[in-house]
């Protein structure tokens, strides 16, 4: 069963091969920043479709990826060092709501909910 998600213009799209197990909530300053929640998948779990622009900071492990027209950051991508991983924003995953608002620590796609683990000192 895939699953679907895109940028808020459509521009750019998704396609995942199973919802997501846990979501990911990192504590960095671009991530806390933006309030992106994480799904962590293999490569070959998730396609792309669309433009994006990518930013990469620190230690240059990750490049984050975002549309160019809405602005959304829609995924990240691991250099080679981190083995082939990608991390898709949960909050565009189609079927994504909070389950019973931020102050829960379960969110769901529709199908029950998943927990959220805190990644803390993700800044060093």
């Amino acid at each position: 069963m895939s699953v679907r998600g895109s940028c808020h213009c459509q521009a750019v799209r998704l396609i995942l091969t199973e919802r997501p197990h846990e979501v990911i909530a990192c504590d960095c300053s671009l991530c806390s920043r933006r309030g992106m929640l994480w799904a962590h998948y293999d490569d070959s779990q998730v396609a792309t479709d669309g433009y994006t622009e990518g930013y990469v900071w620190g230690s240059e492990t990750i490049r984050f990826h975002h549309c160019p027209k809405c602005g959304c950051t829609t995924h990240w991508h691991s250099n080679s060092q981190l083995g082939g991983r990608i991390g898709v924003n949960a909050r565009l995953i189609e079927g994504f709501h909070e389950a019973g608002g931020a102050s829960t620590s379960q969110y769901d796609f529709g199908d029950g909910p998943v927990p959220i683990s805190f990644l803390s000192g993700a800044n060093g």
